[in-house]
């Protein structure tokens, strides 16, 4: 589920447990600055070992991204205007990758989740409450 701003800006991709796909299955665009996808392989298969090159990179924005390992959550999606666009709760083995704009999350049940973002990461310049 792809999420948008009023300007059309993508916000945030959420991809429910029950989403996955036989395959690998990238939901984000070969240009974004980062990239989501599903993978739901059969035994025996295999990704092949692989390096990935160095590369420079201007990012400019902090993406970020959630798995909800157990329990629940509600997350609120705002956009840059800090205007409440999107509420959605997300359980366990849902995820979502977060583009720009505003979040907040509340905990509904006890959870677990992995959270990750681009570093070097500075919780002083790269974040602004409100």
């Amino acid at each position: 589920m792809e999420i948008f701003d009023k300007k059309n800006n993508l916000i945030a991709i959420i991809h429910f447990a029950s989403d996955f796909k036989e395959g690998k299955n990238f939901y984000t665009k070969e240009d974004a600055d980062f990239q989501f996808g599903s993978f739901s392989l059969k035994a025996g298969e295999n990704i092949d070992y692989h390096i990935h090159n160095l590369q420079e990179r201007n990012i400019n924005k902090t993406s970020e991204g959630i798995v909800v390992i157990s329990g629940k959550m509600n997350i609120e999606l705002f956009d840059e205007s800090k205007e409440l666009l999107f509420e959605q709760d997300l359980n366990t083995g849902d995820a979502i990758l977060i583009f720009q704009g505003g979040h907040g999350i509340k905990i509904i049940d006890d959870c677990k989740f992995l959270e990750f973002k681009q570093g070097p990461y500075d919780e002083k310049k790269d974040k602004k409450y409100f």
